[in-house]
């Protein structure tokens, strides 16, 4: 890919499938929308540095509280500065991230903002990626998300959902 004078690499296009998930069934929705991602180069050192922050493709998924089934996630995300933004797609839409980061406590609180409304995630960053839990108005739940290619999609994830307070970023 070509690079403009930023240092920043082409647009990316990638394409994925989604599937809804409605109260009482499950509706496979066979609709490919495109995902346009500007990837930073890996000469740019303007993003965070530390190994609990890297910036680039990261996967996972999120839990409801009253059950265990594991909904996948896969995004882009951009750490910079204690500032966390990023776009990418899950089973309910496209969406995006922004929050704030902190490599003093590892803590890191986004909200996912898809068209249709807002989710607050509250979480705590070590070697495994991030996990934590997420709240919206009427529903709670865990997550763990990591960097794509960690090794991490490849073990078997259990999230404990704990009851406590989630705190909304600001």
């Amino acid at each position: 890919m070509r690079k403009d004078q930023t240092g920043m690499s082409g647009l990316r296009e990638e394409t994925r499938q989604e599937y809804r998930h409605t109260s009482a069934q499950v509706v496979w929705v066979t609709r490919n929308y495109k995902i346009f991602n500007i990837m930073p180069s890996k000469t740019d050192n303007s993003s965070e540095m530390h190994p609990h922050f890297p910036s680039g493709e990261w996967e996972g998924f999120f839990v409801y509280f009253r059950g265990g089934e594991q909904y996948k996630m896969a995004f882009h995300l951009n750490f910079k500065d204690g500032v966390v933004t990023g776009s990418g797609a899950d089973m309910v839409n496209a969406f995006t991230w922004k929050g704030k980061y902190s490599i003093e406590d590892f803590t890191c609180r986004m909200v996912k903002s898809y068209p249709t409304h807002q989710v607050f995630y509250d979480g705590r960053a070590d070697e495994n990626g991030i996990w934590g839990l997420w709240k919206m108005e009427f529903f709670t739940g865990g997550f763990h998300i990591w960097p794509k290619g960690s090794g991490m999609s490849e073990a078997v994830e259990e999230v404990e959902l704990v009851s406590e307070d989630i705190a909304v970023p600001t």
